[in-house]
């Protein structure tokens, strides 16, 4: 404990140190975390992956922060915008090509499809460089100009759970399973950076029950995680040089996907196709970084070219055994990135794996509107993997080399986008995905994507678009609509049909499903806001043929839930927020049903924003299990699934002490009524609440 508080006293002095020299500097504005974390929210209803999430918000604080030269972004990059339709793109695209530079924001207002309440919500994300300072020279320049941003952040369970307490003794003086490590959360994160010329940073976290250690022959260098990068831009053909780690997107997924899958959302168009972003630096607190080592990304004239080589340590099981003197890993890849007991310590960093791979495009012709791609990736590891062998799992990933390669391509004509991908590995597999989005008129936009993996594909960087959570052994078809008849309404609405070819976990049998659902959504002069979702889903899943029997027989288990979100603005400064969860679950006689009732409050004026919740579950099982989103400190979004039944409620709190210091605050208690402890194993609390605290700084130069 000493140790950490040690560590943020020299983070504030390290900042105070690097705050003298730079007060003449102007300040930025803060970003609007109401509205990201509401776009969040809208398009992301549902159980999501919370590092993915992070990753999304900080890319969209990123474009806040370093908003896009309208004068100059290319289509990709107006893609990552979200906001954007296919037929707003172009009308943008066509008007600079016939009238040249945008010289202010008023004038959007002469393009087709960009009215005054749109273009002032896109005005915060975009600018208008005239005369941009190109980046001269290889080092960096580091003036006023410069930002620098530290974050810090402690958070904990205040209830004890049983992997905290003394352990037990067994025979032979050896003690029981416990957490190595105190129940603190520890987060710390600093970046340096210049718009479109650098970028440094580092990014320390230790989870609950995680231990301090130094031990460089064990890859222990004081916290569990440690991440960092230093990135150079635009010199000349190299458009992007990152040491360190980093992320890749590329095609549409396939072989290089995004850290966070989008598609099955509330906006069934514009984020069924993720938009390559090239090379990122990596600042996730997820542990599972994808790559760590060197990137480039070099452009000349139609060309692009991307390519790297990564090397890290990753965790996995721990069962290891001698093989005529080769190493053999008789288990799986272990992604969770906890290191807290006794067995999760003996897999940590056991397994080294290296990486090469490379991504070339060019725009050959038809004025930009077509793009070819080719791209590949190996992968090596210094173990043997053998996964242990089970009926669902046959195909999967077993040896110490993979390689991936495929192509990619995508067509613009007029509103519509037409895109394809297809990629192989060395074992025979192959994975096909091919659609189209764009506007059918004025107020209809339409989507489609088919894609086609087959039980031998697997990719360990991919993750393209589909139902399971790996793109392999999957075929279906996903459509969406989207209707605005009036300004401020928008019905949406999706369909998904996919089959499995193969066995799956807990499905013993070859199986389909589907998936659809309609949003309403409804905002009015700034201060109503009605959400309305109906969802149908329906997956197979093993039932046992009687009491007795260890036989399985699998059948269709089908979800319905609705979703209502109500906002209304009281005053100025004050949203009062009503929402209502309902679902219900059914698998031949098994039935099971939940709903959710939260009330939000939330108070937002200058530098004050303070949100409080009150919310009432009751469901009859996990099948049943409701989710809603919840307002938390910066960077930590949040969607969490409750079960059984009983009360949540919280208070979360920001300041912006000054144009330097910002404070977060959150306390939150859910207490179940139906039970006398939470959670299983080392985990298990004994008693009915569970207290959650926050606690964080943010301090911008």
């Amino acid at each position: 404990m000493k140790s950490i508080f040690c560590s943020l006293a020299v983070g504030f002095i390290m900042v105070y140190l690097l705050n003298q020299p730079l007060h003449g500097q102007s300040w930025m504005a803060d970003a609007p975390d109401n509205d990201i974390e509401q776009l969040l929210n809208n398009l992301f209803p549902g159980p999501v992956d919370e590092e993915g999430l992070e990753d999304l918000y900080e890319s969209l604080l990123l474009l806040y922060q370093q908003p896009i030269d309208i004068n100059t972004a290319k289509y990709e990059e107006l893609r990552q915008l979200f906001m954007l339709s296919e037929r707003q793109i172009s009308n943008l695209l066509r008007y600079r090509r016939s009238y040249g530079r945008l010289y202010s924001i008023y004038e959007l207002e002469y393009i087709e499809g960009f009215d005054r309440p749109f273009i002032e919500a896109l005005s915060e994300f975009i600018r208008f460089d005239r005369n941009r300072e190109k980046p001269r020279g290889i080092l960096p320049k580091i003036d006023k100009s410069t930002q620098h941003q530290w974050l810090m952040r402690y958070g904990r369970i205040l209830e004890r759970r049983r992997g905290f307490t003394a352990p037990d003794t067994l025979a032979g003086g050896r003690s029981s399973n416990r957490y190595a490590g105190d129940p603190g959360h520890y987060f710390m994160r600093y970046r340096m950076q210049k718009r479109g010329d650098y970028s440094l940073g580092f990014t320390l976290e230790k989870d609950p029950g995680e231990p301090f250690r130094w031990n460089p022959a064990q890859h222990w260098y004081g916290p569990d995680f440690i991440s960092g990068h230093y990135r150079l831009e635009n010199r000349g053909i190299l458009k992007n040089l990152i040491i360190g780690d980093f992320n890749f997107q590329s095609g549409h997924g396939l072989i290089f996907g995004p850290l966070f899958r989008m598609g099955k959302g509330d906006e069934p168009v514009r984020t069924l196709r993720p938009a390559p972003s090239g090379f990122k630096p990596y600042t996730s607190v997820h542990e599972n970084v994808p790559f760590r080592g060197l990137s480039a990304s070099l452009e000349k004239g139609i060309w692009s070219l991307h390519t790297f080589y990564s090397s890290l340590r990753r965790s996995s099981s721990p069962i290891v055994e001698e093989s005529d003197g080769e190493s053999l890993l008789t288990g799986n890849l272990r992604s969770s990135g906890l290191h807290r007991s006794p067995g999760e310590l003996a897999g940590r960093k056991n397994l080294r794996e290296q990486s090469a791979g490379f991504s070339l495009s060019a725009i050959p012709f038809l004025h930009g509107n077509l793009v070819l791609g080719l791209q590949g990736v190996g992968t090596r590891f210094d173990k043997e993997i053998t996964p242990i062998r089970r009926r669902y799992n046959q195909f999967a990933f077993q040896g110490r080399e993979q390689f991936n390669y495929g192509f990619f391509i995508n067509y613009r004509a007029g509103d519509m986008l037409y895109f394809s991908e297809w990629s192989a590995n060395a074992q025979g597999g192959r994975a096909i995905l091919a659609g189209m989005l764009g506007n059918l008129g004025r107020s209809l936009e339409a989507s489609m994507l088919y894609r086609n993996y087959s039980p031998l594909y697997n990719s360990f960087y991919g993750n393209a678009f589909g139902e399971s959570a790996i793109n392999s052994n999957e075929e279906g078809i996903f459509m969406g609509i989207k209707y605005m008849p009036l300004r401020g309404l928008s019905i949406k609405a999706w369909s998904d049909y996919f089959r499995f070819p193969w066995l799956r976990y807990r499905i013993d049998a070859p199986s389909y499903g589907h998936d659809a659902s309609l949003v309403l959504h409804y905002d009015w002069r700034e201060n109503f806001r009605l959400r309305l979702q109906y969802r149908t889903r329906e997956r197979w899943r093993n039932i046992p043929l009687d009491f007795d029997s260890p036989l399985y027989s699998p059948l269709p288990a089908n979800t319905r839930s609705a979703r209502s979100d109500i906002s209304l603005a009281a005053t100025e400064s004050l949203w009062l927020h009503t929402r209502f969860r309902w679902s219900r679950f059914l698998q031949y006689t098994t039935y099971s049903s939940g709903f959710l009732i939260a009330q939000d409050v939330e108070y937002a004026k200058k530098q004050w924003m303070i949100a409080a919740r009150m919310a009432v579950f009751d469901t009859d099982d996990f099948d049943s299990r409701q989710f809603v989103y919840e307002r938390d400190v910066l960077y930590f979004f949040a969607v969490p699934a409750f079960h059984r039944r009983g009360v949540r409620y919280y208070i979360t709190t920001r300041l912006h002490a000054n144009s330097t210091y910002s404070f977060w605050l959150k306390w939150a208690r859910t207490r179940f009524t139906d039970q006398d402890f939470i959670g299983s194993g080392l985990d298990r609390i004994e008693g009915n609440t569970r207290t959650d605290i926050r606690i964080m700084c943010r301090i911008k130069l």
